[in-house]
């Protein structure tokens, strides 16, 4: 397969999911990860990643959840039970396509 500066839909969403299982990880629980570091070290522009977000929480993979902190709200995401399932397919399915 040759390489491309593009990545495709799989590998973006195994990379959001693997971003919130580390979040998660690391905080001990489910609190999970706010959108804008979610989105940075995603490495996707705010339209894209938002897209992707809709998308992934319409299918049950992650799930938001609005908190206040100080006079803001901030949107953090989860992972679902299906949202781990379908990271360890699109896991399996990315390694298989690259041939590693």
């Amino acid at each position: 397969m040759t390489s491309s500066k593009y990545r495709s839909s799989n590998i973006i969403i195994q990379t959001i999911l693997e971003t919130i299982l580390r979040a998660e990880a690391k905080n001990l629980g489910k609190r999970g990860i706010v959108k804008s570091h979610l989105i940075r070290h995603c490495g996707l522009k705010t339209p894209v990643a938002q897209n992707y977000l809709d998308k992934m929480e319409q299918a049950g993979y992650i799930e938001s959840v609005e908190e206040e902190w100080g006079e803001r709200t901030i949107n953090l995401y989860r992972i679902t039970s299906k949202g781990e399932e379908r990271h360890k397919w699109f896991v399996t399915i990315n390694t298989e396509l690259e041939g590693k």
